[in-house]
Parts: C-alpha cells; sequence; structure tokens
C-alpha cells in the first residue's frame, strides 16, 4: 500500500506544470462544451422543433378554414364531401347514390381534397388558359 502511494505522490509531482510556466484556464474546457451545446441545440431547434410547430400551425388553419361542400381525405384514407359542421364533429357524405354519411371528429380529418372554390379557381384558369391559347394561335397564324 505504502508503495501504490508513493508511485501516485511520484506520478503527481513528474505532471504538474513547472514553476515558471502559465497556468492553463480550468473553465477553458467547459466553455468550449457549453459552445458547442448550444450550437446542437440551435441545430435541433431548426431541424426539428419549428418545422413542426409549422406543420401543426398550418394544420390547425387546414381545420378551423373547413366548410360545407369541401371535399376531403380522412387519417384513414376515406374522401368525402363536408355536409354539416356541428362543434368538433363532421358529417361526410362518403357515396351519394347510396346516401352514405358518416360521422367524423374534425382532428380526423388529414386534408382538404378540393373545394368549391378551388375548383371554381381552376376552371377560370384553365378558360383563361385557353385564351391565351387561342389568341397566341391567330397571332403566330398571321
Amino acid at each position: 500500500m505504502l508503495d501504490f502511494i508513493s508511485a501516485v505522490l511520484a506520478q503527481t509531482a513528474e505532471s504538474a506544470p513547472p514553476a515558471g510556466s502559465p497556468t492553463q484556464d480550468p473553465w477553458a474546457g467547459s466553455m468550449n462544451f457549453v459552445v458547442i451545446m448550444v450550437v446542437m441545440i440551435v441545430i435541433f431547434y431548426l431541424l426539428v422543433i419549428r418545422p413542426e410547430n409549422q406543420r401543426k400551425k398550418k394544420r390547425e388553419e387546414m381545420l378551423g378554414g373547413l366548410k360545407k361542400r369541401d371535399q376531403v381525405v380522412t387519417v384513414s384514407g376515406l374522401i368525402g364531401t363536408i355536409e354539416e359542421i356541428d362543434g368538433d364533429e363532421i358529417v361526410l357524405l362518403v357515396d351519394r347514390r347510396k346516401d352514405v354519411r358518416m360521422r367524423f371528429l374534425r382532428r380526423a380529418i388529414e386534408s382538404v381534397y378540393s373545394s368549391p372554390e378551388t375548383e371554381k379557381a381552376v376552371k377560370e384558369a384553365v378558360k383563361e388558359a385557353a385564351k391565351d391559347a387561342a389568341k397566341d394561335a391567330k397571332g403566330s397564324g398571321k
């Protein structure tokens, strides 16, 4: 045991800095660790937390903007037209010919498949594109 203690003391004496040399700052290693941790937290926030919060916000806006006659897709993949909205419940018309209606919770809606406004905007855009194409055809034919 005495040999062990003398060996440890000898190693400590050998590893001590010389008397005239400057001492190292004991916080230097800790500051590097803190800087690395802060950078990792910022990267984690930018790559994981922020995009997830943005997706949640867009989903809440989509669920809040649902209205009658919107065609929606449920989380199970069922496509239907909104017939009635009653608070947190939505009634979907799934099959017109058989008059099949189903009641879902609002949060079961995955996305809006199409809405009357979107269909109207698409039809108008197609008409304008057809008019432009006709004008171009007339212009190139001269």
